[in-house]
């Protein structure tokens, strides 16, 4: 199977093709879902402090709307 990433709008095949520049933003957004205790959840869904809100917000495309 082929490896696909797509960031930003554009598709690369491995991570060294991303330019530097948006290398960084990509790392960034990743560092996001780290997993420090490997249970498989992103430590960002497992926050143990109150307080904290979590969006997930789904974009539905207009040409599929009736």
């Amino acid at each position: 199977m082929e490896t696909k990433i797509i960031f930003n709008g554009k598709t690369y095949t491995k991570v060294e093709d991303i330019p530097e520049e948006v290398r960084q933003a990509y790392q960034q957004a990743l560092a996001q879902f780290a997993d420090a205790d490997r249970n498989g959840i992103p430590d960002i869904l497992e926050s143990r402090t109150r307080g904290n809100v979590i969006a997930i917000q789904q974009f539905v495309d207009q040409l599929q709307r009736p």
